[in-house]
């Protein structure tokens, strides 16, 4: 495992965030998380992470509530070979540090959606450029996220009801 940073999310491990450079033990092998920065992932893309799924993996390839990509079931022996793979199509971080505070999440129509306030998927870019180098920042929770979110018509950004305050209505004096 001379590629990759020691397993340091025992299975079960609550509070931990699997990646490339730092994968976890699960049942069936290794969790491998691929983080897609700004959930922009172009077709020829995918379709090799696809391939790369089945070739090292179980050919499943899950999609995360943050909108990064899992393979299962990884055997540690081929690991080194994946990183090299994801590495070349540019999702591997340059540690596993940079790597777990990487969680950008944007709308999965940023950058499509007419009716957006702005394209936020620029600012998604470099705010994940900004946590990957920044060493000061890799001390933030792996679970800790970012929300970059324009608005529009599929929004990822719920504001909180509005309490519609009455006014107190006086009854007629009798």
């Amino acid at each position: 495992m001379s590629a990759i940073t020691q397993l340091r999310n025992p299975p079960r491990r609550r509070g931990m965030c699997p990646g490339v450079l730092a994968p976890m033990e699960v049942g069936d092998g290794l969790l491998v998380r691929v983080r897609v920065p700004a959930g922009v992932l172009p077709a020829a893309s995918a379709k090799r992470i696809a391939e790369l799924g089945r070739r090292y993996g179980n050919g499943l390839v899950d999609l995360s509530h943050r909108g990064n990509l899992q393979l299962r079931g990884v055997a540690v022996l081929d690991m080194a070979a994946l990183i090299a793979e994801l590495r070349a199509l540019g999702y591997v971080s340059e540690d596993a540090e940079s790597e777990a505070v990487r969680n950008v999440l944007t709308s999965p129509t940023a950058g499509l959606d007419g009716t957006a306030v702005l394209d936020v998927r620029p600012y998604a870019l470099a705010l994940d450029a900004r946590l990957a180098a920044d060493r000061d920042l890799h001390r933030l929770p792996p679970k800790f996220g970012w929300l970059v979110d324009g608005g529009g018509q599929a929004t990822l950004f719920e504001p909180a009801p509005k309490k519609h305050l009455r006014r107190p209505t006086s009854a007629p004096v009798r």
